[in-house]
């Protein structure tokens, strides 16, 4: 795993570094993001961390979030691993090579508390839900090693979610 601190100008080292040692350690830790610069290092390393599978319930792939070329750096050099993407609204970011979903309507949404990423069903994201279009709010939760929460979001994304997604052509 490669955190590279100069890559994270804009975070205290104090935060890079806790996130570092929390991945390498494999330990159940939630770890809190306040910002949309902490989301985006959290969502690198779940993203560095995944070798199996990656599935994205999102509002609408924020560009801000989505688009950071750090992001998009780490999923082109993914190898062997399934990306599933489902948005709510019309996407802003495009990820090369993933075909992304929309929701259609469902009832069954209003049960799922917020968007969220899952890595190889044992790491996730859980972000908090806030005003929508306003990507500054992204307030959430992550933990690389909590497979219960992860099983749960995993099982929403396929039983809730993609039964009510068509591609967006």
């Amino acid at each position: 795993m490669v955190i590279r601190n100069e890559d994270w100008k804009e975070l205290s080292l104090n935060y890079i570094n806790s996130v570092r040692e929390i991945l390498e350690s494999g330990n159940h830790v939630r770890i809190p993001n306040p910002d949309l610069n902490h989301a985006k290092l959290l969502i690198y390393a779940l993203f560095e961390k995944a070798r199996n599978s990656i599935k994205i319930f999102s509002e609408n792939l924020s560009a801000e979030l989505y688009g950071d070329e750090r992001i998009l750096r780490v999923l082109n050099s993914l190898n062997n691993v399934n990306v599933e993407i489902i948005v709510e609204d019309n996407p802003e970011s495009h990820i090369e090579g993933v075909d992304i979903n929309k929701l259609e309507d469902c009832e069954d949404v209003k049960k799922i508390p917020g968007h969220f990423i899952v890595v190889d069903g044992i790491s996730y994201r859980f972000e908090k839900p806030h005003t929508i279009g306003d990507s500054k709010d992204v307030r959430g939760t992550a933990d690389f090693n909590d497979r219960k929460i992860s099983e749960e979001m995993e099982f929403a994304f396929d039983n809730i979610l993609k039964p009510h997604s068509r591609p967006i052509v």
